[in-house]
């Protein structure tokens, strides 16, 4: 038996390495696809030659079209003697006028052939004598920037920064590259990280010592069991304390809070639509219309009544107790997902409990006006029913199926990021029943009620738009929609795509930098200050906030760490819970840098489309905790820690 064990490592490992490898493949084969996409604005440079911008403020604001945006660059240069044949090799996005000395060689390509513009063009220019000459290219794009790419070897001119610039009825100025830093007026009105951290250290460091002294205290000798050594500290009654907490923040946060929220007055319009109307509205009816009705049905439901009774504030202020509601049945749902991955480990579950009940996205998500906190509840309790057929204790009764397709049915008709929930369900059934040894009919039965259960909750709607729309599945930058529109910067480099660090240096409006940057700095704290700006943002405590940054690293650190735990743990019911966790956050992450890249708007880089994971990160951060050894001084200083970030998140959203 100990040999068998021996020899099921090197297997284990032959398997990892097997499914790393055909993911790189695969990945490496989609990113070479991507590239080639003419919807994806993906920048390099050649050689020398830079992409140009023009020198202008960011914009960080929706720039509606159907419009026309024009750059003209300019670069002056000298031929020490005639030249005969030289070639002018350009990208443009998306197309080019190019002019040589005031004479025109080119003009602009007819709407039908400017998806050619990562294909470099061509022009022979004339003969040019010896002397000063100008080259003159301006740039024409639809719903976009004006980007240009040149040189010529012949001429030994390239774009870069001795070219020049100018917007319609502008300037001439110095182009800019489009890997220069690109820093919207928003992200500099809040103080810096350091700044922030000076004035709240001695604070945080008061609050470290006295979670260290606490702890150490409740552990009388027996570092980290808490349960064992205060039998009131078990799980769950933390959980019932975090959830005390939240009411607590609820209450005092609700007649304080003005109206904030992103798209907030357009998810307003979509339910006074529903109540005026009596109907779902088409995606292009409204700036928010395109979303899945559930919540807005829900709200209008609450919101209506009231209205007619009291007035319109108190029909706003019920709409948002339903949706801090959703973000405390969160709490809920990652202690029975943590509890059931970890069963009888009180001190594990703790840790859990308070990274995913207290994380910030889930906090501060809930205090807004929007179908997000709604869909995350739904899809954390799908979750929540797969981890029950993952470990067998659902697989034979039928209900727990139907259960399942209609709360995964309700999550869609919500919002339609919870399609992607489809793998990791599909694998925790299947892995349940296989290892319980269900027969084939029962296994496909099962798979029919979950799929009849959830198609028969949301199909319709989406068959609706199917019919009407022409396409199920439609996004706010759907051209079905008929609402054009973009934001800057309108494109993305290697720096947008692989950068990071900007959101631990100024971590308000951060997500200009990347999609890492945007994705941590909207995760760990409200990084786009729930889209308004510094001087009119909602009240939360801004220091705090702000410091909020650099803690999060210790609970992300944690849920690293629970991830490499599916390389080594020997238990199988764990690896294989931690694994549908990781392919789970991997399908989100790698949806959200799909939308990311394609789409030319910056802000679509938010952690919050992550909010129904939240049991997937508390059992993550629950599984890294659990990797520090017992009874030891470090797994002592990282609960203090984890606590310290609890507290400084907690405060930073209760409104004085």
């Amino acid at each position: 038996m100990r040999h068998a064990r021996k020899l099921g490592w090197p297997r284990q490992a032959l398997i990892v390495m097997g499914l790393s490898l055909a993911f790189i493949a695969a990945g490496a084969a989609w990113w070479r696809r991507t590239l080639n996409d003419p919807s994806v604005v993906y920048l390099q440079s050649v050689g020398d030659a830079v992409w140009l911008r023009p020198d202008r403020p960011f914009n960080g604001s929706p720039q509606l079209g159907p419009v026309d945006v024009r750059t003209d660059y300019r670069a002056s240069f000298v031929c020490d003697a005639a030249v005969i044949g030289a070639v002018l090799h350009y990208r443009a996005l998306r197309t080019a006028e190019i002019r040589l000395n005031g004479e025109p060689l080119t003009t602009f390509a007819p709407a039908e052939n400017q998806d050619r513009w990562q294909k470099a063009q061509t022009v022979v220019l004339p003969k040019l004598e010896r002397g000063p000459h100008q080259l003159e290219i301006d740039v024409l794009n639809h719903n976009g920037p004006a980007l240009l790419q040149a040189w010529s070897n012949e001429l030994g001119i390239s774009t870069g920064r001795e070219w020049d610039a100018r917007l319609p009825e502008g300037e001439w100025t110095s182009a800019k590259s489009v890997h220069d830093p690109w820093i919207p007026s928003t992200a500099r009105q809040a103080p810096p990280l350091i700044e922030a951290l000076r004035a709240r250290a001695w604070g945080l460091a008061a609050v470290f010592g006295f979670w260290l002294a606490a702890i150490s205290w409740i552990a009388r000798g027996k570092l980290g069991r808490w349960t064992e050594a205060a039998p009131g500290a078990n799980a769950s009654r933390v959980r019932w304390g975090v959830i005390g907490l939240w009411f607590v923040l609820a209450l005092n946060n609700e007649l304080k809070l003005t109206f904030h929220g992103f798209d907030s007055t357009a998810h307003a319009d979509y339910i006074k639509f529903i109540l005026e109307h009596h109907r779902i509205p088409l995606a292009g009816d409204g700036w928010q219309m395109f979303q899945s009705p559930l919540y807005h049905m829900v709200a209008a439901a609450i919101y209506g009544p009231i209205k007619a009774l009291l007035r319109e504030s108190y029909g706003w202020h019920a709409v948002r107790l339903m949706t801090i509601a959703c973000g405390i049945l969160q709490v809920e749902v990652c202690y029975r997902a943590v509890r059931r991955v970890f069963p009888g480990r009180d001190d594990v579950q703790i840790m859990g409990v308070l990274v995913g009940g207290l994380m910030p996205m889930n906090v501060y998500m809930s205090h807004l006006l929007g179908n997000e906190p709604l869909a995350g509840l739904l899809s954390a309790t799908a979750f929540l029913i797969g981890l029950g057929f993952l470990d067998g204790q659902f697989v034979k009764d039928p209900k727990w199926a139907i259960a399942l397709g209609v709360t995964w049915g309700l999550a869609m008709l919500t919002k339609v990021t919870p399609l992607l929930l489809s793998i990791p369900l599909l694998a925790m059934c299947l892995r349940g029943m296989i290892t319980r040894r269900v027969p084939a009919p029962r296994i496909v039965r099962a798979a029919a009620l979950v799929l009849g259960g959830a198609f028969f909750v949301c199909g319709w709607y989406y068959v609706r738009n199917w019919v009407l729309m022409g396409r199920p599945f439609i996004g706010g930058w759907d051209p079905a929609r008929g609402i054009e529109w973009w934001q800057d910067p309108g494109y993305r480099v290697a720096e947008h795509l692989f950068g990071f660090g900007e959101s631990l240096r100024h971590p308000i409006w951060a997500g200009y930098a990347g999609l890492w940057d945007g994705l941590f700095s909207t995760m760990w704290l409200d990084g786009y200050l729930s889209a308004t700006i510094w001087t009119s943002r909602p009240p939360w405590n801004g220091m705090l906030l702000i410091c909020s940054a650099p803690l999060a690293l210790i609970p992300l650190a944690t849920i690293l760490a629970g991830a490499l735990r599916v390389t080594v743990t020997q238990q199988s019911q764990l690896r294989w819970s931690l694994a549908v966790c990781l392919l789970a956050v991997g399908i989100y992450v790698s949806a959200v840098s799909v939308l990311y890249l394609k789409l030319p708007v910056y802000s679509a880089a938010k952690g919050t489309y992550l909010l129904g994971l939240l049991p997937c990160f508390a059992i993550l951060a629950a599984a890294g905790f659990d990797a520090v050894q017992p009874d030891s001084l470090p797994r002592r200083f990282l609960q203090a820690a984890l606590l310290t970030w609890a507290t400084c998140v907690y405060a930073a959203y209760f409104i004085l």
